[in-house]
């Protein structure tokens, strides 16, 4: 729960991209050694920068999205709270069926 608040706090306030390249180094040995499995930890971390870039104190996201249509801060909101609570309905559903994570790629094992 600290790393997804750590990732959820440092998407809001830097670029998605950027700060999965400087934090996934430092929590990716720990979560491997915690026996997490790679590509749930994978998957709940885009979801959570993902979440990170949309909610508020900077939400880099919304900013750009205002900037191209020149739109209120309301009418975008409006518009991304569906995908807001569809990121994060599918992160409850990770960790609560966390074998839905690896289903897809268990049928690429030999």
């Amino acid at each position: 729960m600290l790393i997804g608040f750590i990732y959820l706090l440092g998407g809001s306030f830097i670029d998605d991209l950027a700060f999965m390249i400087l934090a996934t180094p430092i929590f990716y040995p720990i979560v491997a050694k915690l026996g997490y499995d790679l590509i749930w930890f994978g998957m709940f971390l885009h979801l959570t920068v993902m979440i990170g870039v949309i909610i508020p104190p900077v939400a880099v996201n919304v900013f750009v999205v205002r900037n191209i249509t020149k739109e209120s801060f309301g009418v975008i909101y409006k518009g991304v709270t569906p995908f807001l609570l569809s990121l994060v309905f599918v992160l409850f559903l990770l960790f609560l069926f966390p074998q839905i994570a690896p289903f897809l790629p268990s049928f690429l094992k030999y």
